[in-house]
């Protein structure tokens, strides 16, 4: 299966046309260890110049709501690993801080992206925002510019782009997604048009796909990342219908439900009796649990219902933005929580109150993954002994999309899923850069 093409690009080349992901170039570029914000800005600026010349628009995220907003839970679980404060930097001022912990802060990060703006409109470098994530508005820009004499190439390393251009663009087009290596890992590029003609009888359902098994604003389920996902949707056929009420921006909360129960029983394998997730969620705590061999570990059982309902709110929630249809978020499987959306996980307690009240876990530290609680699903409560300090990490709600398979690879290992075993040349393009 051929997923690269051979084409060769050339960035000085009026008649072709680069639509970069900020997101990417900002930490693509790698700060000087001693300078100024000013030479770092430059450094921005001669890179785009250098590698993808001047026909080229760079599209930013906006940040017009970034507390209410559905992205906002994962930023601030990426940015936890560093800690930034804000700084109130000028052009002129040395920089005194890591690139990771000063754009791990979002008012560092949109005062960068103001300046930057400044200076690649004054370099003659078309640039972009969006109002919040930024994935749509370079999909759009790279299929409008999409025309029989332009070769229009996307430069980006979100999944999610390869995803949107699949589903969104229009067939046959020329469009080429290239996501950038790094290191000993190569440039990879897609001719999009081919991947959509190779993979036509699923491109309806890749939406669903890449949102049920984990992204940004929506969850991993346990152990079911998007390779288990698809192959779940290639070899039932009966589910098909079904799943296309996740694009229909028109659906009702009752027939996502009833969609996604029987989606998930089909992924979880239940029998053909058991047409209930709270059943089989049952049966297989009980089959489990009863046998010698095995320890019953919660997060390898199917979720309840109510679990699941949420989840797929969001999952359908997430389509509807890709698709340009903008829904309110609190009626979709997210809720305002101290000014911030947090994405509701049940709204049933995972067990009765009585027992609720003797759970606690004996964390001497910040209650993070080997935390008893979290592992059995629960936030910490107060009568854990070591969370009364404000230190824990499991009071508030948070998004895990670790899964087993890693998501940029998934697109490529749907042959294995077809056992296509024959020998494929898999050449990336070819760039002619200026000098």
């Amino acid at each position: 299966m051929i997923l690269t093409t051979t084409n060769t690009y050339n960035v000085l080349d009026k008649n072709v046309v680069l639509v970069i992901d900020g997101g990417f170039l900002l930490h693509r570029v790698v700060w000087p260890s001693t300078s100024t914000y000013g030479n770092i800005i430059e450094c921005y600026v001669n890179y785009v110049k250098i590698h993808y010349g001047y026909n080229c628009v760079v599209v930013f995220d906006g940040y017009a709501n970034t507390e209410l907003n559905i992205k906002n839970s994962e930023r601030q679980r990426r940015n936890n690993m560093y800690t930034s404060t804000k700084i109130i930097f000028e052009e002129s001022m040395d920089v005194l801080t890591t690139q990771e912990k000063f754009l791990s802060n979002t008012e560092n990060k949109i005062r960068l992206i103001s300046m930057l703006t400044e200076k690649f409109l004054t370099s003659g470098i078309l640039v972009r925002q969006a109002e919040d994530d930024a994935d749509l508005l370079i999909v759009n820009t790279a299929i409008r510019n999409t025309d029989d004499n332009i070769q229009v190439v996307v430069i980006g390393e979100d999944i999610d782009l390869l995803i949107l251009l699949l589903t969104l663009s229009p067939p046959k087009n020329t469009i080429i997604f290239e996501k950038p290596g790094r290191g000993k890992i190569e440039t990879r590029s897609y001719a999009v048009g081919s991947l959509q003609e190779h993979f036509k009888n699923e491109i309806q359902y890749f939406m669903f796909i890449h949102a049920i098994g984990g992204c940004d604003t929506t969850s991993a389920l346990f152990q079911k990342g998007k390779i288990k996902h698809l192959k779940t949707v290639q070899k039932n056929p009966e589910l098909h219908n079904s799943l296309l009420i996740f694009n229909n921006e028109s659906s009702s909360p009752e027939e996502i439900e009833r969609a996604g129960e029987k989606y998930l029983l089909t992924l979880y394998k239940a029998p053909a009796h058991i047409t209930s997730l709270n059943k089989l969620r049952h049966d297989v705590f009980q089959k489990t649990a009863a046998s010698n061999k095995k320890q019953v570990q919660l997060a390898r059982l199917p979720p309840t219902i109510d679990a699941a309902r949420e989840h797929l709110y969001r999952v359908y929630l997430q389509i509807q933005l890709w698709r340009g249809n903008k829904l309110d978020p609190q009626n979709w499987g997210w809720k305002e929580y101290n000014g911030k959306l947090n994405p509701v996980f049940t709204k049933k307690s995972p067990a009765p109150d009585t027992l609720l009240k003797v759970i606690s876990c004996a964390c001497t530290k910040t209650c993070e993954q080997n935390c008893s609680c979290r592992k059995a699903g629960l936030l910490c409560s107060v009568i854990c002994k070591y969370c009364q300090g404000g230190s824990c990490l499991n009071q508030q709600p948070i998004i895990d999309d670790e899964e087993e398979d890693n998501s940029e690879d998934y697109i490529d290992e749907i042959n294995l899923i077809e056992n296509q075993k024959e020998e494929t040349n898999t050449p990336t393009i070819k760039k002619i850069r200026p000098t």
